[in-house]
């Protein structure tokens, strides 16, 4: 009788159990989360793709990921030029990289290209996770507009004169843009691989956009970043001390310019698959934050102060003690030294430049493995008609 008892009470236990793990997986799924990817990385992940999409924080996050794969020793896709795998031309067989050293592999990708799920997945290891970030496509192309005039010689933008030459271009654009791969015309849609020659085919952009939703493991929203980043960290098993941040490469614009509500709508008529691309990546953000337990909003809330103590410490003349950060609900202890200061706040092309050297002194040590790059290339089946490859 006691053993018919204890039977019926395990079978009532597991059917609970068992509604439980259906409700999670039900309520995931209405979420918008992806449970396998969210749940199965129980282990620091190693393998990355993160695509730098112009002017949305990329490169505050690409100075985590440097500092992560040099802690690490990972294996880097570097380019050859700048910062740039590609610009205009999405097959993988144009990314011109570094060699890999011999007996190396491929284990993480961060800086600009444009967007090949082939070169992605040739190029990275199988259990890859894959990130990328977003912002309000309007800020995001002010900032593009604005850089561009300051940093590369652009005519299209460069020439325009007056108080507010962004309102001159919106007002006409296609006067000035005349360059289907335009950094100030649907530029995200462009980086996240979008032909701009389709630019106009709204019905397929959406289709791709689905597809989209579905590779990348998690696209960070810079209007939400803190939260994003601590997705990050939760999702690839990383320490509070790998996603502490200085914000880098930040753009002030002159006080004297102007925006209103009618440059706002102008840009919206001008790039719409970038407010798509926004809008879709936003609201899945949303819904894997939803999916957060409770402890979410006081982990988000701690690593705010967090970041207001790191900076105001790297900020400071003179460092000659560490500072230490206790143990938490939410980390280890764990020490910012000087050193950390300086490569957080390190200039991009400082950082690449040093990579670079790196890989050099790799390849002299090694030697270069010509053949593993080989084969990774033959692997790759590419034709224009297969560029919305996702």
């Amino acid at each position: 009788m006691q053993s018919k008892h204890l039977q019926r009470i395990f079978l009532r236990m597991s059917i609970i159990m068992a509604g439980i793990i259906v409700m999670f997986i039900v309520s995931s799924s209405l979420f918008g989360m992806d449970v396998t990817k969210m749940v199965i990385f129980k282990r620091e992940v190693r393998h990355i793709g993160f695509l730098k999409v112009h002017k949305a924080a990329s490169t505050t996050i690409e100075n985590m990921m440097i500092r992560f794969s040099q802690s690490r020793k990972l294996t880097i896709v570097l380019p050859k030029d700048g910062h740039h795998l590609s610009v205009k031309n999405a097959s993988p067989k144009s990314w011109k990289f570094f060699p890999v050293p011999k007996n190396h592999t491929f284990d993480i990708l961060f800086n600009h290209v444009i967007f090949s799920a082939i070169g992605f997945r040739t190029y990275l290891p199988s259990d890859s996770v894959y990130i990328a970030s977003v912002r309000e496509p309007f800020q995001q192309m002010i900032s593009a507009f604005y850089y561009i005039r300051r940093v590369f010689p652009q005519a299209y933008i460069k020439n325009i004169s007056g108080p507010n030459p962004h309102r001159v271009y919106l007002r006409d654009p296609k006067r000035y843009d005349q360059d289907l791969t335009s950094f100030t015309h649907n530029g995200m849609a462009q980086d996240f691989g979008y032909p701009p020659a389709l630019n106009d085919n709204m019905a397929q952009f959406q289709e791709y956009v689905e597809r989209l939703g579905a590779f990348f493991d998690l696209v960070i929203v810079m209007e939400k970043f803190d939260e994003s980043i601590i997705l990050m960290k939760r999702l690839l098993c990383w320490s509070m001390k790998d996603i502490v941040y200085i914000k880098a490469n930040v753009l002030k614009l002159n006080s004297s310019i102007e925006i209103t509500d009618q440059d706002r709508q102008l840009h919206r008529h001008w790039a719409p698959l970038d407010y798509f691309l926004y809008d879709f990546f936003l609201k899945k953000l949303e819904n894997q934050i939803s999916a957060q337990f409770s402890e979410f909003t006081r982990e988000v809330a701690y690593f705010k102060q967090l970041l207001k103590r790191v900076k105001k410490f790297c900020t400071q003349k003179n460092i000659t003690k560490p500072l230490i950060i206790d143990v938490s609900e939410f980390s280890n202890g764990f020490q910012i030294s000087d050193s950390d200061c300086v490569v957080m706040t390190a200039k991009e092309s400082t950082s690449m430049n040093n990579l670079k050297e790196n890989r050099r002194q790799e390849l002299m040590e090694f030697g270069e493995d010509a053949i593993y790059i080989k084969k990774k290339r033959q692997s790759i089946t590419w034709t224009p008609a297969l560029q919305l490859d996702v």
